[in-house]
């Protein structure tokens, strides 16, 4: 019978030396030792110094070496990022940038392409354009939920933090409702349409013997999945913005999403 990944857990841990299998907690106090304010730079220098001892602290037992990412608290963002994500900590030292030694190259970049490029940027980028195109009149449709965020955005002259209002909306909004509505169907609608514009192509070439660019549409087809019209329909909303807000206006909302990204990865 198969075993269960937490089986294969306890299994690993009682071969190197771990007669059962519990999960434990660490939590550290700093205190000044005369009672005074901790909150000087010398002491918070002292503090990070020990933490930072802490971290980079190797244990031999049995044979095997351990570091602080072996028992650390979720070192990791998603599938195949273990070990190439800073462990999870509690600290008020994190609102230092100084006590950010932990976030190495590795880290920022699987920050990014993890976090703040799969969770945050992918998911709103196509729901941007569901918003404009099918819950607003100003694109057109009949349904107009999300004409008054986008009017305010507008007044305001800052219609990309329509970005941000898309991910901080409860979801008993109407707007909120209407695009996650929308969202389904029309990426729905999307995908088939694009199957079928190549299934003819692929007809198309195979009837007129083009063979080998039939051969190239059926590899398409093959790959044609509903992502891949997510991914497309995100690229055509992008390119929408562009020219939308004209080159320069584009540009300098793409600079302040860069500051933003530097803030939380630097």
């Amino acid at each position: 019978s198969q075993r269960s990944d937490y089986a294969k857990d306890i299994e690993y841990a009682e071969q190197y030396g771990r007669d059962s299998w519990v999960t434990t907690s660490f939590a550290a106090m700093a205190i000044a030792g005369d009672g005074g304010n901790l909150l000087t730079k010398e002491r918070l220098e002292e503090i990070q110094k020990r933490m930072m001892v802490t971290e980079n602290t190797t244990v031999e037992y049995n044979g095997e070496s351990y570091t602080w990412d072996d028992i650390c608290a979720s070192n990791d963002v998603g599938l195949g990022t273990t070990y190439k994500f800073p462990c999870a900590r509690l600290s008020p030292m994190d609102f230092f940038q100084e006590a950010r030694w932990f976030m190495d190259e590795q880290a920022r970049v699987t920050w990014y392409h993890e976090v703040v490029q799969k969770k945050v940027i992918a998911p709103r980028l196509p729901r941007f354009g569901i918003m404009q195109n099918f819950c607003s009149s100003l694109g057109g449709s009949e349904r107009k939920e999300c004409d008054d965020t986008i009017f305010y955005r507008m007044l305001q002259g800052q219609p990309t933090l329509l970005l941000a209002d898309i991910g901080n909306m409860e979801n008993n909004d109407p707007c909120k409702q209407c695009i996650e509505e929308q969202y389904e169907l029309v990426m729905t609608e999307f995908h088939d349409r694009m199957r079928l514009m190549f299934q003819g192509l692929a007809q198309l070439t195979t009837q007129s013997g083009q063979t080998e660019l039939a051969g190239k549409f059926h590899s398409i087809l093959d790959n044609l999945d509903r992502q891949s019209a997510i991914d497309f329909f995100s690229h055509y909303v992008a390119r929408g913005l562009y020219i939308e807000l004209g080159k320069e206006a584009y540009m300098s909302a793409r600079d302040q999403v860069s500051v933003i990204k530097e803030t939380y990865i630097s």
